[in-house]
């Protein structure tokens, strides 16, 4: 069985520019790289050289996250809703400008209908596909079933760790923020997953020689698990 992909997000190297965080990650002991899209880490002006630094990595994996702070597709204010959309369609766009492998879009909130909103996610989710990229749909807080997913059609599902992952039959992107148990990643052997497994940090800093040492270690559990 073929071992899951290890996916480091370029959160890890708080404060550097994007395409300088790529072209770091890209020389380290991993499979592919997550880059976030909220403000805190996405500039709103992407350098030249940046994209071309991105869409060079093509001998990594390269993972777009759409904005999970201050953005909701699904709220009930319709200028909330629009806006939101707008930035999850700007994401879309770079991902597709840079040849992104899969677009993870994290379908929001709501508190009133639920159902309503799939209809609202499921337009813009047709919408991004037509832009030709591979859709990952962030189940948790709002998608949390399998009975869900049937309103959404044939989509890949991403998850975080500590969210209800297991009541899925599968998941293709899986999350967390750095640890990750002996005993979780042989269950994940047992599901047949062979997904990525995406490493995000903890906290928000400039830890590249914490990194450096981190992911060897990491690999090493992934490879004695997998064989």
């Amino acid at each position: 069985m073929p071992r899951p992909m290890v996916i480091c997000s370029a959160e890890f190297l708080w404060g550097v520019g994007l395409g300088s965080a790529v072209k770091a990650l890209s020389s380290m002991d991993c499979d592919g790289i997550f880059i976030p899209t909220d403000g805190a880490f996405f500039p709103s002006r992407l350098e030249r050289e940046d994209i071309y630094t991105i869409s060079r990595a093509k001998n990594r994996k390269i993972i777009v996250g759409t904005p999970e702070r201050d953005v909701n597709i699904s709220s009930q204010n319709p200028y909330v809703s629009e806006a939101s959309k707008r930035a999850v369609m700007e994401v879309a766009s770079f991902s597709k400008m840079i040849g992104s492998d899969i677009l993870v879009v994290d379908p929001g909130s709501t508190y009133i209908e639920k159902y309503a909103a799939f209809v609202e996610i499921r337009r813009l989710i047709e919408r991004i596909k037509l832009e030709g990229l591979k859709i990952c749909l962030k189940i948790g807080q709002l998608v949390n079933s399998e009975d869900d997913l049937r309103f959404f059609g044939d989509i890949d599902v991403a998850a975080e760790l500590h969210g209800p992952w297991r009541s899925f039959r599968k998941v293709a992107v899986l999350m967390f923020q750095e640890e990750i148990d002996d005993r979780t990643l042989k269950e994940l052997k047992n599901r047949s997953f062979t997904g990525y497994l995406v490493v995000r940090p903890r906290t928000f800093k400039y830890d590249y020689s914490g990194l450096k040492r981190f992911l060897p270690k990491l690999m090493y559990k992934i490879y004695s698990t997998w064989g």
